[in-house]
């Protein structure tokens, strides 16, 4: 039996390290196909702000796929061959986006913008039809009870690797003088060479027998998570979360290199800090919501999204070097809390038996809400982007605009994260108490603490215990 638990722990011990440097390759993948970098080729290409809508919106519509892989998956034993050949062609599509432009000379630019966004939507379609075959399968290998800490230090690894990665592309695209029709293909070639090996480093992660359903009718498959109690809060609340924030959250590195006329490289190297930020603060979020669960995480996370929209709109040229930054770096903090609950949550309450159905449920119908919502942003920022725009004794560009509705739009999801049902669960001010204490914001509060320590030092006075 000894014998036996060691080659168990053994055999779990690498099929996680394996799952955690796949997602740090699926990071690099990200990186390269979906820096500023892109934002810039696709604007050389002549896309509009409607265009770049669809852009962000239909591949979150392809999410819709997910329900048919759902029904996929209840049908069959083996998922990793699937899985990997549904993802690495969806991440092929990126090559033929990038490589367009190259190979077609013939056809003027603006013509080939149609094509490109289909070819997303291609992309995004066949990489979701993956997603609940990985997601019931990695809820079948990581064991319950570590399932928080394990998934929150996945998560610092991958952003560690997501800021290092944007670090480099923004090297790049600075010291090479590329054209971005150049540049992007370059990245693109990259980022997909470093998908396609972490899709097949799966080759080597055991996979347990997956439960087959094949006493229930479809219609009843689709039904069942939406009769959970627990199951239909979270999910309406999941849904409104993503298409009140895709409303804007799509558009803000168009509105840096166009409104704030920031470069790529700047705004490659501030997109950086998401990553950053998300992976100071992972472990500390793994911690408390071990200790009191995925709703008060949630509601305390979400109260804070609609204030940061509102630096956005008074947020100038001259500032935004400065303030951007701090605002991603605290942004991704949250971001970073809600992603650990969300996930956290859609895995406690998945069952087995049909727990691809409940996963595609969650991303599926949010998927789709934000895909509406990132289209709806889109074609209001065109609408408006020849209106005189005029409040308050001064002129507004058609991005505060945007943002402005976005905020009130925020408020949606955070009085629906306040009727999300979960038994065992604290109070978020009691939450909020105890983030007060987490390294995350003692990180955040150090430029504060240093100038203290500085300014004490100067007037001749010993520091405080509070500032060191």
């Amino acid at each position: 039996m000894r014998l036996f638990g060691y080659y168990r722990f053994t055999w779990l011990r690498q099929s996680l390290g394996t799952i955690t440097l796949s997602g740090c390759l699926a990071m690099v993948y990200v990186g390269c196909v979906k820096s500023p970098v892109f934002i810039e080729f696709m604007r050389e290409m002549g896309a509009n702000e409607f265009h770049f809508g669809l852009i962000g919106g239909i591949p979150l519509i392809m999410f819709f796929m997910q329900f048919p892989a759902a029904l996929l998956n209840n049908r069959i034993r083996l998922r990793r061959n699937l899985f990997i050949v549904f993802v690495i062609s969806g991440r092929l599509m990126y090559i033929v986006v990038a490589f367009l432009p190259l190979l077609v000379r013939s056809v003027p630019l603006e013509q080939l913008v149609p094509i490109q966004i289909v070819l997303l939507g291609l992309s995004a379609g066949l990489t979701q039809i993956g997603a609940p075959l990985w997601f019931a399968w990695m809820a079948d290998i990581v064991p319950r009870r570590i399932l928080n800490r394990y998934w929150s230090t996945r998560q610092v690894a991958m952003y560690v690797t997501w800021a290092a990665c944007f670090i480099s592309v923004a090297t790049f695209a600075a010291l090479s003088g590329l054209q971005m029709r150049l540049a992007f293909p370059i990245l693109a070639a990259i980022g997909v060479t470093a998908g396609v090996i972490d899709t097949l480093l799966f080759l080597s992660v055991p996979e347990p027998p997956n439960t087959i359903v094949r006493d229930m009718r479809v219609i009843d498959l689709f039904l069942e998570p939406w009769r959970h109690a627990e199951y239909r809060t979270f999910g309406i609340y999941s849904a409104s979360r993503w298409a009140c924030i895709m409303f804007c959250a799509s558009f803000f590195q168009l509105f840096a290199l166009q409104q704030l006329r920031m470069t790529v490289f700047q705004t490659t190297l501030m997109w950086c800090l998401m990553g950053l930020g998300v992976a100071l603060s992972s472990k500390a979020w793994g911690r408390i919501v071990d200790r009191h669960g995925y709703r008060p995480a949630i509601v305390c996370c979400m109260a804070f999204k609609p204030l940061f929209l509102v630096v956005w709109i008074i947020v100038t040229p001259e500032t935004a070097p400065f303030i951007l930054p701090a605002l991603l770096l605290i942004d991704s903090t949250i971001n970073a809390g809600i992603l650990i609950s969300e996930n956290g949550f859609m895995f406690k309450i998945a069952p087995q038996r049909n727990r691809s159905m409940f996963i595609a449920s969650i991303a599926g119908v949010a998927g789709l809400a934000g895909g509406i919502g990132t289209i709806a942003g889109g074609k209001i920022l065109h609408i408006l982007s020849d209106v005189p725009l005029v409040a308050l004794g001064r002129s507004w560009n058609h991005f505060q605009v945007l943002f402005a509705i976005g905020v009130l739009l925020r408020l949606i999801p955070f009085v629906l994260a306040l009727r999300i049902h979960e038994t065992k669960s604290t109070g978020a001010l009691q939450l909020l108490y105890e983030i007060h204490g987490t390294g995350a914001v003692q990180f955040l509060r150090y430029p504060l603490g240093l100038y203290r320590r500085v300014r004490t030092r100067n007037n001749g006075d010993n520091p405080s215990p509070d500032d060191t």
